[in-house]
């Protein structure tokens, strides 16, 4: 079959108005996300790692509020996953990984840890504490179980009323508050990583609106922890030019 031929149809009736206006709004913070640091050039390590994050969260991001939109739970829940592994390799990079590691990383000898060794790692570094890891990892098995064939996922195939995959919207505007707020911090970090009191303020207060508008009590970041390690390590492709 001919590309041409393709019909791309996506009926926004069949959803809940308010959950396609909450989709909208994760994709305007998404949007909003990338403005507000696009103008920032990470030139060496560590900052390039937590921009690349950054820029992987945002897509995750605006996909799953396109995806909750038109009706595809599960596949946005499965970037929920992703974008807490974003938050945790890029903490990792500003915060706890030295230079020979972020070396050995760039230069692909080695892999990023796991989530797992991440969050546990992070736990125990004090800067890190504004994050809120030791809250996270106790919540890792149920962002494991939102990216994978897990019961949670293969039993909306068998729910009762629902169509095939579908999450109820309480499960839905949860999904994209997470998403939202993994990102927010993501930014946060990275306003960390290249000296920006311009987007730290911003996400701090995006993060305000997204705790208030659940009813979350929230104590402000404050001026956030900078990090310690070495910034004097240049990212392979700038090596090279």
């Amino acid at each position: 079959m001919d590309s041409r031929d393709l019909k791309w149809q996506f009926d926004l009736s069949t959803r809940p108005r308010a959950l396609v206006e909450r989709s909208a709004s994760t994709i305007a913070l998404a949007s909003n996300t990338l403005k507000v640091c696009s103008h920032q050039t990470p030139r060496l390590a560590r900052q390039a790692v937590v921009g690349s994050c950054l820029s992987f969260a945002i897509e995750q991001q605006n996909s799953a509020g396109l995806l909750v939109a038109t009706g595809r739970d599960s596949s946005a829940a499965v970037l929920i996953r992703p974008i807490l592994e974003s938050l945790c390799i890029s903490a990792w990079a500003l915060y706890r990984a030295r230079d020979s590691q972020l070396t050995s990383v760039l230069a692909g000898s080695t892999r990023f840890p796991s989530l797992t060794s991440l969050v546990s790692q992070l736990e125990l570094t004090p800067s890190c504490n504004w994050i809120g890891f030791k809250q996270k990892s106790a919540n890792v098995n149920a962002f494991h179980a939102l990216a994978h064939p897990s019961m949670l996922q293969l039993s909306k195939r068998y729910a009762s009323g629902q169509k095939a995959s579908a999450f109820t919207p309480e499960e839905c505007f949860r999904l994209l508050w997470l998403a939202d707020t993994l990102s927010i911090t993501i930014a946060a970090v990275f306003s960390v990583a290249v000296g920006s009191s311009e987007i730290e303020a911003w996400a701090g207060k995006e993060m305000s609106r997204l705790m208030a508008d659940q009813g979350l009590p929230w104590e402000h970041w404050g001026t956030l922890p900078r990090s310690t390690m070495s910034f004097e390590l240049a990212t392979p492709l700038l090596q090279a030019e």
